[in-house]
């Protein structure tokens, strides 16, 4: 090991040749949209890690209550009621329950084709 100063202009974070989107080039801002992943590819990679559905809904979940705890603390929840806070949360154990269903349904889709 050396412990003398280096200069390093980039960082690879993949394999993808440089200058590519996978690695941080210094002095350079990138908007929050270059780096970030959509939703669903999100889930997708979570699902192939060997997560589940509900797991991933339960995770969304205690996102969405610290949201409105924060929220809350900051006096922005004042206005709303706890009805709508419900309805929140129904709306993301719906979501979950529709992709779980419409992910069952392609599965059994491919396995008859198979």
């Amino acid at each position: 090991l050396e412990w003398s100063y280096q200069d390093i202009k980039d960082l690879p974070l993949t394999d993808e040749p440089k200058g590519r989107r996978g690695s941080i080039i210094h002095n350079k801002w990138h908007s929050k949209d270059d780096m970030e992943i959509p939703e669903q590819r999100r889930i997708e990679l979570l699902l192939e890690w060997g997560h589940t559905y509900e797991e991933i809904m339960q995770a969304e979940l205690v996102k969405l209550k610290f949201q409105l705890l924060r929220e809350r603390s900051l006096g922005k929840l004042k206005s709303i009621q706890k009805e709508s806070i419900d309805v929140l949360f129904e709306s993301v154990r719906m979501k979950y329950a529709v992709r779980k269903a419409m992910h069952n349904r392609d599965t059994e889709v491919a396995s008859t084709i198979a």
